[in-house]
């Protein structure tokens, strides 16, 4: 291959492959306040202003004015404000000491009502944070949504407006109270809770409650811009309880969303959170949520009962959320274990690859993978304990970083490896067809983002085995087939487990910094199968091409 052909199926890779990255990156722009519903984001802001002048914890005389604040907005609009009051140890304060911890809350009638719509936000803040995004944000926005329903035409079901006292210690003590002791709670039947834990990025679906699949379907068809990813809420659920007052409800298993933002969350529960850090973007998407939320539910009989499904879903895009049951998920998996066997098959019977070569290159993948992890997790460790407050443009300086550090160390497993070129993709390739089957047995929620690609992969395996690739155009064809999975559905899944990464030195025990290792995980295998795709064909055409 000439050096003049190299350049332009250099450069013709990379720009397709930065259109799929720009695709991949779609979900995770946090859509702007133009793109969502009908709230007041000068209002939200207003509002989060007069309640996060200065930290409030529970029992503190700075919170009992956010309290006043509250109760005469709800007034304001013409409704009657209620309040849940309960004696708690003073979690912050003096041992042996009590406090008043003090629930506000409202209820909107509905005009046919079967049970409610309960959306949850606290009012409360730790001692070391203003909590302007956590959770003042909240608090703004569900006062712009009753304000928007008190204006707007009448839903047929109930909505209460929960505002907690007592969420940041771990006891939940609002959102607890009122699931075990206010009347109100034996008419809920829907539950939203709203929170942050950084300054912005798209209100995400981080729990789901009750009949999983039921609720993301209402959620998809409400949003304007869903973002939900169905191996986040099932790692989610794997953990437990994560420390939101949405653990009162999901205990009940109460049919519900939990939405949250967390770019930036080196800030959470520290004096950084403040009303000039405000996600305004992020507090329309919570927005935007909730009234889409209210739209899907708001004449549903929340009476009725719904089967416990698990549901797969992934957001694609600015406002796309793919769904389909979480039965499919092995099924596919087991066709992308076929299709990866007639592939080496055909291989053995051209004898252009042999299983044993294969399999080799695919332990060396393994390899490889383990090498990158335990790498890119040490350099993430070195990087936090001397940047334990890095921004957001700096902490994305990181991540590219520690994937540059996995791409090397492919390129040096993938330099020693005497497979063959067909034979090293096959080796790739039987990896993510291993973690798709895994993961579709045991996870299957998580499969989505293997098993597409290692359908893809085994077809274009095929490829250059069969003697098929042939001039540019199918060699670009071949990548964008390989390449469109792997970077739409993993380009999201990286970002989510290095923004789980990033480090909380307000909240020390709210941080895993060693999960940055998904993040390296995750961006290993894209590199690999990317590159020996590229790389396969490129062989495949130079060998052609040779007198």
């Amino acid at each position: 291959m000439d050096a003049r052909r190299f350049r332009v199926e250099t450069v013709a890779g990379l720009t397709l492959l930065a259109v799929l990255i720009a695709l991949g990156i779609g979900p995770l722009v946090t859509p702007s306040v133009s793109e969502q519903n009908e709230l007041s984001t000068d209002r939200v802001i207003d509002h989060v202003e007069a309640i996060s002048e200065e930290p409030h914890p529970m029992g503190s005389e700075a919170i009992v004015p956010v309290r006043a604040y509250l109760t005469e907005q709800i007034t304001a609009l013409g409704l009657d404000p209620e309040s849940q009051e309960i004696t708690t140890p003073d979690y912050f304060g003096a041992p042996g000491a009590t406090v008043d911890v003090i629930n506000i809350m409202t209820r909107i009638p509905g005009d046919n009502p079967s049970k409610a719509v309960l959306i949850i936000g606290h009012y409360d803040s730790v001692p070391t944070t203003p909590g302007a995004n956590d959770n003042a944000v909240a608090v703004g926005v569900m006062l712009e949504v009753a304000e928007v329903l008190v204006e707007g035409p009448p839903i047929a079901n109930d909505v209460i407006l929960l505002f907690t006292d007592g969420e940041e210690p771990a006891p939940r003590y609002g959102s607890r109270a009122f699931v075990s002791d206010h009347p109100w709670m034996g008419d809920v039947g829907f539950v939203v809770n709203l929170e942050a834990a950084g300054l912005s990025g798209p209100s995400t679906v981080a729990e789901t409650s009750g009949a999983d699949r039921w609720v993301i379907d209402g959620y998809a068809e409400g949003a304007p811009s869903p973002v939900a990813y169905s191996f986040v809420t099932e790692i989610i659920g794997l953990i437990g309880e994560v420390g939101t007052d949405f653990d009162s409800f999901k205990d009940l298993d109460l049919p519900g969303i939990h939405f949250a933002y967390m770019r930036g969350s080196p800030a959470y529960h520290t004096a950084d959170d403040s009303v000039d850090n405000i996600g305004i973007d992020s507090a329309a998407h919570h927005g935007s949520n909730v009234l889409g939320i209210l739209e899907a539910f708001s004449e549903t009989d929340l009476s009725d009962q719904h089967e416990e499904e698990a549901g797969v879903y992934f957001a694609v895009g600015r406002s796309s959320l793919i769904r389909y049951p979480a039965a499919w998920s092995l099924p596919l998996s087991l066709v992308g274990l076929v299709l990866f066997g007639i592939a080496i098959v055909t291989g053995m019977r051209r004898r252009v690859c042999s299983f044993v070569p294969v399999l080799k290159s695919g332990l060396r993948t393994l390899g490889g993978l383990f090498i990158s992890l335990v790498a890119a997790t040490a350099v993430w460790w070195g990087i936090t304990g001397l940047r334990s407050s890095p921004g957001v443009v700096e902490s994305y300086a990181y991540l590219v970083l520690l994937l540059l550090l996995t791409g090397a160390v492919w390129h040096r497993v993938a330099t020693r490896d005497h497979a063959g070129p067909a034979g090293r993709m096959g080796g790739v390739v039987l990896v993510w067809v291993v973690l798709s089957v895994a993961t579709g047995v045991w996870l299957p929620g998580t499969n989505y983002l293997f098993v597409w690609s290692a359908l893809t992969a085994s077809i274009v395996l095929l490829i250059p085995l069969v003697g098929l690739l042939d001039g540019l155009w199918w060699r670009l064809l071949a990548l964008a087939v390989v390449a469109a999975p792997v970077i739409v559905l993993m380009v999201p899944a990286v970002d989510v487990f290095f923004q789980m990464a990033m480090p909380r030195p307000g909240n020390p025990g709210s941080e895993i910094v060693f999960i940055v290792g998904g993040a390296a995980f995750l961006g290993y295998l894209a590199i690999a199968l990317i590159a020996a795709t590229w790389t396969t064909g490129r062989s495949s055409a130079s060998a052609e091409s040779s007198p």
